[in-house]
């Protein structure tokens, strides 16, 4: 069994709508490996059943021709065991401060091309996939 949790922040919590530099890439980045951490911490606590958990930030891309499309921006998934090796203490001090290496540390993980293509420093983050979601 896996847990799917859904993040839909506002767009003022993505950085500007039109604008998809490092700061929209890194606050989604930001906002998955931190809602991955909280989330994994309690579906693992609450039910043995649980063997992964998994995290989609969405976020409305503007479209060429006017309006948007709410597509996933990241996706974060962490199984059981990965999570049984985490100090939940040390990642409240060290995902906010880099959350491309919690995302590298993932168990897989899955980026928006426009996610990808705005991070200015991808650090570990060297294709906008990792394993199978």
């Amino acid at each position: 069994m896996s847990a799917t949790f859904e993040v839909t922040p506002g767009a003022s919590s993505l950085g500007p709508d039109s604008k998809f530099l490092g700061g929209f890439s890194l606050d989604a980045l930001a906002i998955a490996s931190q809602s991955a951490v909280v989330a994994s911490k309690t579906a693992f606590a609450d039910s043995a059943a649980v063997k992964r958990v998994v995290v989609h930030v969405f976020h409305n891309f503007p479209l060429s021709g006017g309006g948007s499309r709410t597509e996933i921006a990241a996706t974060v998934a962490i199984d059981r065991a990965t999570a049984s090796e985490f100090d939940y203490e040390a990642l409240k001090v060290s995902v906010p401060k880099n959350p491309r290496d919690f995302v590298c540390g993932a168990d897989a993980y899955r980026l928006h091309i426009v996610t990808m293509n705005g991070l200015t420093d991808k650090g570990c983050v060297t294709s906008p996939s990792k394993g199978t979601v």
